[in-house]
């Protein structure tokens, strides 16, 4: 995903932003590294991918059509590759309970909790 994606998908701060903090996690985009507690945590690029597009679009429904459209770009995949991801992502944040990536059935995906752009 670059630059122009994620400004024409979130708020002109979000888009702006190279790094957010959420729950106990930093995204350091401009790195493509995740934290947590000062620890690395190992993602796959597109499940890093994938975690940035919800972290620059905290609180809002994104369905699974534009995750494919914006994170799998000019690639033939199907759905099944954003519930992969999903399940990758929830096993690396520990959020079995879906407190953090919440699923809204024939809906798509939500990040459930605040999110702070920082420099």
């Amino acid at each position: 995903m670059n630059a122009e994606t994620l400004r024409k998908a979130a708020s002109p701060q979000q888009a702006a932003a190279q790094a957010w903090r959420f729950d106990r996690f930093e995204l350091d985009a401009a790195r493509g590294v995740l934290r947590a507690g000062g620890a690395e945590v190992a993602l796959r690029p597109k499940t890093f991918e994938l975690l940035r597009y919800l972290v620059a679009n905290p609180g809002r429904l994104i369905p699974k059509r534009e995750l494919l459209d914006r994170v799998w770009v000019g690639v033939m995949v199907t759905e099944d590759s954003v519930v992969q991801c999903v399940g990758e992502l929830r096993a690396a944040l520990g959020d079995s309970a879906q407190r953090l990536i919440v699923t809204v059935p024939r809906g798509g995906y939500r990040l459930d909790a605040p999110v702070e752009a920082t420099v």
